[in-house]
């Protein structure tokens, strides 16, 4: 019973060790991640490639197995064939960790372009765009383009509505919401002198550099990003 069981634990540590090694491309990918958590690494081509012609090879060895199996009807050699389904179970468990890690480090690369674009005002810094891979750029095109036509279509005449608009029919821009409002007035202080701006209320201030104004929170977020206000403090409306 004692060598049955250590004999069992030794061999899922084996079959295990072995899955680790199989799989490593993968974990490195996700590794890579973790180690830079809040910035954007080159995008890793030749490891994710490494990881796509594992899953290939690992499927085409599971089927040439399965084929080697199938001509051996006779069930002559049980042992082995039980062994073979274990070696498929592995590459199959290995195949799956890959896909895993793999579609983890490219969904997870997806979220922090998005999130620069939303942080950084719809501009992100050419030293992240450097670490960008080509199918990366044409995903932040894609969502750039699908975002710039929901503010422009917000607003405009719904038929279903009667003609009646919302916002006016001038669109939105989403980078003036992008954290709740917990306070509508804000006091913000003018970092350059910017000229005349009015607001979303029809008032107009002028952005001397140091002047002091209180404006409605929804119309600064985008100015404060780009540097051109800053938050003194806030007040309740």
């Amino acid at each position: 019973m004692y060598y049955s069981v250590t004999y069992n634990v030794a061999r899922r540590l084996f079959y295990f060790l072995i899955l680790q090694q199989i799989a490593s491309a993968g974990f490195e990918l996700v590794q890579s991640l973790h180690d830079n958590p809040d910035v954007l690494p080159p995008y890793n081509k030749k490891l994710v490639d490494k990881c796509a012609k594992q899953i290939i090879d690992l499927y085409n060895e599971n089927v040439r197995s399965f084929m080697d199996l199938k001509s051996k009807t006779d069930g002559s050699n049980k042992e082995n064939e039980d062994q073979v389904f274990q070696l498929v179970r592995i590459r199959q468990v290995a195949i799956d960790q890959i896909k895993r890690c793999t579609c983890a480090y490219i969904n997870e690369r997806m979220k922090r372009i998005k999130n620069m674009r939303w942080k950084c005002g719809g501009q992100i810094p050419e030293k992240v765009k450097n670490n960008m891979s080509e199918h990366e750029h044409k995903w932040l095109k894609n969502y750039n383009e699908i975002t710039f036509e929901f503010q422009n279509e917000f607003g405009k005449e719904d038929e279903e509505n009667e003609g009646e608009e919302i916002n006016g029919g001038d669109g939105v821009n989403l980078f003036n919401y992008v954290d709740p409002p917990d306070k509508l007035i804000v006091k913000v202080r003018a970092l350059k002198d910017s000229g005349q701006f009015e607001t979303s209320d029809g008032i107009t201030v002028v952005l001397a550099k140091g002047a002091v104004h209180l404006l409605p929170r929804q119309d600064c977020e985008n100015l404060v990003r780009k540097g051109v206000l800053e938050y003194v403090n806030q007040i309740t409306d």
